[in-house]
C-alpha cells in the first residue's frame, strides 16, 4: 500500500481508532499467507503516552497485579516515527497496530492451499507483560507494501486510493 496513502488515513487519528487490516504475506519464503478482517486498534501517541502501555497497565490492575511493574523499552529493531503508528528499517515502512480479534487466515506452500500446522512457522515470542497468554496485549507491524486494504473511521485504503468506506469498523 502506498505510505502516502496511509498518512493520509491515518492523519486524523487523535490517539487510536479501530481499524481493519486484510493483508498478505510471506511469513516463509515459500509460504503466503492472506488474512482478511484482522480487527486492530492504531494508536499515534500524540499525547506523549503510549497507547500500549496503557492497555497493558490495566490488564495488569485487572488481573490483581501491580502496573507499575511494566516497563516500556525501547525498540530492538526499527525507528518509530514520532506520533505516528509508522516504523522504519531497513528501507522499509511497518504498520504498527494492537491486535484485537484475528481475521481469516489461509496459508499457501508453493501456490497450493496448506494447513499452517505442517508448515514449521516460527510461534511469537513470549512478552515482558507478566500476563497470562489469553490476556497479553499483541502487536503486529505490517510491513505497508503488504497491506491489500485498511478500514479505519469511515473511510478506506485500497492499494493507491483513499475512498469512502460504507464499512465502518
Amino acid at each position: 500500500m502506498d505510505r502516502a496513502v496511509l498518512e493520509n488515513l491515518l492523519a486524523e487519528i487523535d490517539g487510536g481508532a479501530f481499524a481493519t487490516i486484510d493483508a498478505t504475506t510471506k511469513p516463509d519464503p515459500a509460504v503466503t499467507k492472506v488474512t482478511t478482517g484482522e480487527r486492530v486498534i492504531l494508536f499515534t501517541n500524540t499525547k506523549g503516552q503510549s497507547g500500549y502501555a496503557a492497555i497493558v497497565r490495566r490488564r495488569l490492575l485487572e488481573a490483581g497485579k501491580n502496573p507499575n511493574n511494566f516497563e516500556l523499552h525501547d525498540m530492538t529493531w526499527g525507528t518509530r516515527i514520532p506520533n505516528t503508528p509508522f516504523i522504519e528499517h531497513k528501507g522499509k515502512t511497518y504498520l504498527q497496530c494492537i491486535d484485537l480479534t484475528e481475521g481469516e487466515s489461509k496459508y499457501y506452500f508453493l501456490g497450493h492451499e496448506a494447513d499452517p500446522s505442517k508448515l514449521g512457522l516460527k510461534k511469537r515470542p513470549k512478552s515482558n507483560q507478566g500476563l497470562p497468554p489469553a490476556e497479553e496485549v499483541r502487536v503486529s507491524c505490517y510491513d505497508i507494501a503488504n497491506i491489500d486494504r485498511l478500514v479505519v473511521d469511515g473511510f478506506k485504503a485500497e492499494g493507491t486510493f483513499l475512498l469512502p468506506s460504507l464499512v465502518l469498523p
